[in-house]
């Protein structure tokens, strides 16, 4: 489901830390940079047929295709340099006529050979040709450079599995003594040649790959909250973890195998990095090769890569099953960087680069002569445990005047840094934009992110942060108090909660900070007001609210709320047909109530997806805003993946609306409900869906009406008053005793960031 979807996507945005580059000119790796060079897949006289996977031996590409009876895999070969593709003379696909070929991998073996592992069903038929069953098999096969096969290893999946003990299983590989090591769904097996089980192991996570290493060896990737992503290495002699290889402290790191002149490879970020072996006994050291973004490459479609003569990098791209014609052989070229055209360099901080920006990025650099966007990554520097060290190594970087020119940065200090003079304002760039301008933007947002009357930051879409009730329990409203919330409460059955967890005492008390910092903090002026008689009576009012409400977590609150435990739900408002969800949890109509406060305001907020600053020190600022002047540009259609949220600009505001209310299967002229999921935690419950409303809209315009706040995020001043304000909810502190440190405290931090 959606919500769940949007809740591990900023998870990953956490883990990931900060992107952050300086003002110079970015000097290249060593002053070698990687060239892009396509080379052609000529695969058209085969059909062009699917391209499941690929390696390169020599300087021979091997490609792993689905056959013309698009049942079976064939392996293709081609020279990088001239001739056509050809199938493989020798080679038999698995199973002839009667397989059909599920899951497999093709990686580059000793001597010019190569290992193809498949999981194929083979149907089975009597000399009558009835049906007599199916087998599964997992099937690891070595081949020649003509396809001839030497060494074949093949058992049924079930029985193999149930031997292993350690459910499905994804891949097997063989390491450089013959021995069979097997990736499985809970963990690792080792085999000999003939499948007799040595041991078995366990990872600390889940989640991870296998790489075969430049020495022969295996190695699997994973992670902990101790050591970060490491690549551990199969020790066969103790039938366990050998020598451990530490790659970061972020969870961002992806291995592929080693050759001749690297242990193996590993992904942080765009960056491809080698792992140097060292030498009696030293362990060695990462080397950065090259960013891939720099090098005009998604790393995300990156399939295979080999490095050739010459230290040039052959890269597939391409996703599993697609055709041959969106598949891409590049040939990376390491070329001085001063043997090229200068262009000018962007510098862009990130902070978690998604799919579309990535894109954009690309996009940019490839069609722009004068300028190239150039993206760092920083997300080492934040940690599983402190997740704050990328924002810190960011803030230290600016504190030594190297500011991004651009920055997209989920939760920068937005208001802080335009106050300090960092930022630039972009009321002007929107006005003066051609295609732009106020009057065709949803201009609300954007006023509510103002800070002084200045736009420092924009965004393509924006969400609504809210709590809501079912309307026969809260009434309908827009903003209530805490006395109206304890009297809707009453209407409840007996034991029910107001909220989950994190709306207790110090989750509301946070909760109408970062709605509205400035009611308190005035960062031009560089001081705040928590010695205010309004903070003394905030603090009093979150006190009359539980020590802590339903601990279910976010899913888990849909069926606290469908089972009328809980009279809240604090999931945003993100697309039209959230009201048709939320009615179906509630069983009624709703109202978006948002935080009760002791003013009677109104207690929900904007929140913007994808914001992009711009440094008022940016050298090129009309380049950058040739870039980030693209979010807020109407997209000729409207794609499911193209806004997370509500989209800011008004036309494909109307767009989007007009898709959410056209209905999706018409029968007869009535329209048909499609079935989706809601994920409630443990259990998975199903509704009947239909197309938005123009009700539904006008609801959402009217809540669009009342908000007029963005959510900010300010962890330091959130641990300060959170932590100081929690000894009073205990008890433990005086109100005078409670408003005065949290002044002392804010002040101080304040005036450093000021």
């Amino acid at each position: 489901m959606k919500k769940r979807a949007m809740v591990l996507l900023l998870i990953l945005a956490l883990l990931l830390g900060l992107t952050a580059c300086g003002k110079k000119e970015k000097a290249p790796y060593n002053g070698i940079i990687y060239t892009e060079e396509e080379a052609a897949l000529r695969l058209d006289r085969l059909g062009d047929p699917q391209v499941l996977d690929g390696c390169v031996v020599e300087d021979t590409i091997y490609l792993l295709i689905y056959g013309a009876d698009g049942q079976s895999y064939q392996v293709v070969r081609q020279p990088l340099a001239e001739g056509e593709a050809e199938l493989l003379p020798a080679y038999q696909p698995l199973g002839g006529e009667n397989a059909f070929s599920l899951n497999g991998s093709l990686r580059a073996g000793p001597e010019g050979t190569l290992w193809l592992w498949e999981m194929a069903s083979v149907n089975g038929f009597n000399a009558d040709g009835e049906f007599t069953g199916r087998e599964d098999l997992a099937v690891l096969r070595q081949l020649d450079a003509e396809g001839r096969e030497l060494f074949r290893f093949e058992e049924d999946q079930e029985k193999l599995q149930e031997a292993l003990g350690l459910g499905s299983i994804s891949e097997i590989l063989s390491d450089a003594e013959g021995d069979l090591i097997v990736r499985a769904e809970k963990g690792l097996a080792v085999m000999d040649r003939d499948g007799a089980l040595q041991f078995t192991m366990e990872p600390d996570s889940a989640y991870g790959s296998v790489a075969l290493l430049g020495d022969g060896r295996v190695g699997f990737c994973d992670w902990n909250l101790t050591d970060g992503c490491r690549l551990r290495v199969i020790d066969k002699a103790s039938g366990g973890w050998g020598q451990t290889y530490p790659l970061s402290m972020a969870d961002t790191a992806g291995v592929h195998d080693g050759d001749e002149t690297a242990l193996f490879y590993y992904n942080l970020g765009d960056e491809l990095w080698a792992w140097r072996q060292g030498e009696d006994g030293d362990p060695g050291q990462g080397e950065r090769m090259l960013n891939f973004l720099d090098a005009g490459i998604d790393r995300n479609s990156v399939n295979s890569f080999s490095f050739l003569s010459g230290g040039r990098l052959a890269v597939l791209c391409g996703q599993l099953w697609e055709d041959a014609s969106k598949t891409k052989l590049s040939i990376l070229t390491p070329t001085e960087a001063a043997s090229l055209p200068e262009k000018k360099v962007l510098t862009y901080a990130a902070f978690y680069l998604g799919l579309s920006e990535r894109a954009a990025i690309l996009e940019f650099n490839r069609t722009n002569p004068e300028y190239v966007i150039s993206v760092t990554d920083y997300s080492q520097y934040g940690t599983l445990t402190d997740l704050s060290g990328g924002m810190t190594k960011l803030a230290t970087e600016i504190g030594a005047g190297r500011v991004p020119d651009i920055l997209a940065v989920w939760n920068i200090p937005v208001v802080q840094w335009g106050a300090r003079g960092l930022l630039e304002d972009l009321w002007p760039y929107i006005d003066n934009d051609p295609e732009l301008g106020r009057e065709k933007l949803m201009t609300r947002v954007l006023e509510a992110a103002e800070t002084g009357g200045k736009l420092y930051e924009i965004s393509d879409s924006f969400r609504f942060c809210t709590l809501t009730g079912a309307r026969s329990v809260v009434g309908d409203r827009y903003t209530w108090t805490g006395e109206d919330m304890w009297a809707a409460l009453e209407k409840m059955p007996e034991g029910s909660v107001p909220m989950r967890a994190s709306q207790d005492r110090s989750g509301v008390l946070l909760g109408l900070m970062q709605m509205d910092w400035d009611r308190f903090v005035d960062w031009e002026k560089g001081n705040c007001r928590f010695d205010s008689e309004e903070f003394r009576e905030l603090l009093e009012f979150c006190g009359s609210f539980p020590a802590a409400g339903s601990d279910t977590g976010y899913q888990g609150e849909a069926l606290e709320v469908l089972e009328r435990r809980q009279m809240l739900l604090s999931w945003d408002v993100m697309e039209l047909d959230d009201l048709q969800e939320y009615r179906f949890l509630f069983g009624d109509e709703v109202s978006f109530v948002g935080y009760p406060n002791p003013w009677g305001e109104v207690g929900s907020s904007f929140m913007l997806e994808k914001g992009l600053s711009m440094s008022s020190d940016c050298r090129h600022k009309d380049a950058a805003w040739s870039f980030m002047r693209q979010l807020l540009l109407p997209h000729e259609t409207i794609e499911s993946n193209d806004f997370l949220a509500f989209p800011i600009n008004k036309s494909d505001f109307q767009k989007k609306m007009e898709q959410d209310m056209t209905p999706k299967r018409v029968k007869n002229g009535q329209e048909i409900p499609y079935t989706v999921t809601v994920d409630a935690g443990s259990v998975e419950l199903t509704r009947d869906a239909y197309a938005a409303t123009q009700e539904d809209l006008d609801q959402i315009m009217a809540l669009y009406e009342q908000v007029d706040t963005v959510l900010r995020v300010d962890s330091a001043l959130a641990d300060i008053i959170a932590g100081t304000a929690g000894a009073y909810f205990a008890g433990d502190k005086t109100l005078d005793e409670t408003v005065e440190l949290i002044q002392n405290r804010a002040s101080l931090y304040i005036s450093e960031q000021s």
